[in-house]
């Protein structure tokens, strides 16, 4: 089933679990423009946010928790 791919910016939360990351993958193959916000670590930084930018992910590094971080990663997303 192929899904409609918007123009629209989605978050992804969750994007580097086991769920998310097959979520994510299957989101770009069918062409969303997507965003995630990840906590990251030091060698999660070092490996994985050059990857998902070079696919044209938009990285945001934060705490999940945070009402300033969550205001900022869902801003422009529609």
């Amino acid at each position: 089933m192929a899904l409609v791919a918007t123009s629209k910016l989605i978050l992804v939360l969750g994007a580097c679990g086991f769920l998310g990351d097959f979520v994510l993958k299957r989101m770009l193959i069918e062409g969303y423009q997507t965003r995630i916000l990840t906590r990251g670590t030091d060698d999660w930084q070092n490996s994985m946010i050059r990857s998902y930018r070079s696919k044209g992910i938009d990285v945001k590094i934060g705490d999940i928790f945070s009402d300033t971080t969550l205001e900022e990663a869902l801003s422009g997303v529609g």
